[in-house]
């Protein structure tokens, strides 16, 4: 009996700890696994954060320069290369895509496009790296749009080193694809996100994709909706005897959970002169990130307890059953 109290808390410790995915291969900065972390986030699998302020790269991409951002790899340019995902939490796969910052995280461009299927735990994805790439220490990014769940970007960086590059750069590559950052683009559930610009290279698995909606980099599509709007107006009128004047106008705006409106109207006439001004405005996106923010903090930070009181309970009942 006790034997098999053990045993379900070891299967249950597993599958809790699993948690969402991550990128296994190459290691990636301050992973506990990565040789060169010393302070690790052990909350590595968590997503970006809804207002973006971790992009890019959680924030990791601090450590370039210092013997925490030493590179992990080393690849030739022009060689066929890969990354290896890893986790429990696929929610359905989505859209991947692998990129490289030749300026430790101050813009990216993409080397592969995968839309569907992605990711899958224990799986590999195969890349080549640019002919183009600069010879030198880069960032290598794995980027993940799930399909199923809450609406999230999923991002991790590894440190790489470049060798053999003519030395021309990555401009002529797409921009990496950004959204459900607070950034005004957003993802639809249910399907896997169709990328604006994917690039020269892509792999297209997917049975049913879709367009991301809003102001997305590199286009999109656009949607109407309102999370909150604005609008303002204003008229006057003046003159002499009798007489009126009036203004109306209307605005209409887009974003992450704004808009705005603006508008003027005036008149006159003789005699007594008034004004008056209307304005409207609507925008779409996100809403607000505020109980997302909570959701997050619950999930993550008080996990640890969760596991314990489990662990607690387990042991109550192997000590007195």
């Amino acid at each position: 009996m006790r034997s098999t109290h053990i045993l379900s808390l070891v299967c249950l410790t597993a599958v809790l700890t699993n948690g969402h995915m991550t990128m296994t291969e190459p290691k990636p900065l301050l992973d506990p696994k990565n040789p060169n972390t010393k302070n690790g986030d052990y909350d590595y699998s968590a997503p970006l954060s809804k207002s973006g302020t971790n992009f890019p790269c959680k924030g990791h991409h601090k450590v370039m320069g210092t013997p925490e951002g030493a590179p992990v790899a080393t690849w030739a340019a022009g060689s066929k290369q890969s990354f290896t995902i890893g986790g429990g939490a696929s929610h359905g796969g989505g859209s991947c895509q692998a990129a490289i910052s030749e300026d430790s995280g101050g813009s990216w461009r993409v080397m592969q496009s995968y839309v569907g299927g992605c990711p899958a735990a224990g799986q590999s994805y195969s890349f080549t790296v640019p002919a183009e790439a600069k010879s030198g220490v880069v960032l290598f990014a794995w980027t993940w749009f799930n399909k199923v769940g809450n609406r999230e970007m999923y991002m991790n960086c590894a440190s790489i080193t470049i060798t053999g590059g003519t030395g021309a750069g990555l401009s002529s590559y797409p921009e990496l694809f950004t959204a459900n950052i607070g950034n005004g683009c957003a993802t639809a559930e249910g399907s896997d996100v169709l990328f604006p610009n994917p690039g020269r290279n892509v792999i297209n698995t997917s049975d049913k994709t879709g367009s991301p909606t809003g102001n997305c980099a590199g286009g999109g599509g656009s949607s109407s909706g309102s999370s909150d709007g604005s609008g303002s107006g204003s008229g006057s009128g003046s003159g002499s005897g009798s007489g009126s004047g009036s203004g109306s106008g209307s605005g209409s705006g887009s974003g992450s959970g704004s808009g705005s409106g603006s508008g003027s109207g005036s008149g006159s006439g003789s005699g007594s002169g008034s004004g008056s001004g209307s304005g409207s405005g609507s925008g779409s996106g996100s809403g607000s990130s505020v109980d997302f923010e909570i959701i997050r903090f619950f999930r993550y930070r008080f996990f640890g307890l969760w596991l314990w009181l489990w662990f607690g309970l387990w042991l109550w009942l192997w000590l007195w059953l």
